[in-house]
């Protein structure tokens, strides 16, 4: 119970200083959660226990940077902008990209495991100096998923159905800077 308390706390923790956490007790470590971007620097793992479920998702930003052109085909990144502005923009990009991806790993998640109701999800952002940023976090349980499935929840809907839905002040930073004047 107290690592979940740790996780679910105001303040947003790294990906890879959860994982630690995770892996310091008697629940079984994360194990990777396969999707369809795992080789677009989209990757995910979790612990997917109906008890203490955690899932922690994170975006590579060069990795996507050098995958822009096909994350552009498949609709993760909006066609009109150029190689240029995805690069110029890159922390925005990756918060846009994992915010239209979530709704994709929580469906597939509560399909896979149907024991799980509650789940608590970080979201982070590795910079080009190999650095884990804190992107946004939320709880999930099954009704909220089932409504978010239901609407086809837009990237601008998506905090709305979630609880506790908070953005992490690195990527925040880094957001600001990428579109001040």
């Amino acid at each position: 119970m107290a690592r979940r308390a740790c996780i679910n706390a105001s303040r947003l923790v790294t990906l890879s200083a959860v994982v630690l956490m995770l892996g310091a007790g008697a629940t079984p470590g994360p194990a990777p959660i396969a999707t369809a971007f795992d080789a677009d620097g989209y990757s995910a793992l979790g612990v997917l226990d109906p008890a203490n479920c955690f899932v922690g998702a994170n975006i590579d930003l060069a990795v996507m940077i050098s995958k822009a052109p096909e994350l552009q085909a498949r609709g993760v990144i909006a066609p009109s902008k150029s190689p240029a502005h995805v690069a110029a923009h890159a922390w925005t990009t990756a918060s846009a990209m994992a915010l239209k991806l979530q709704p994709f790993l929580i469906a597939s998640i509560y399909e896979a495991h149907p024991a799980l109701d509650r789940c608590a999800f970080v979201v982070t952002i590795t910079g080009a100096d190999g650095k884990q940023e804190g992107a946004f976090a939320f709880d999930m349980n099954r009704a909220l998923s089932a409504k978010m499935k239901q609407a086809a929840a837009s990237p601008q809907e998506f905090p709305s159905l979630t609880q506790n839905f908070r953005l992490g002040g690195g990527v925040t930073a880094h957001m600001n800077a990428e579109n001040a004047p």
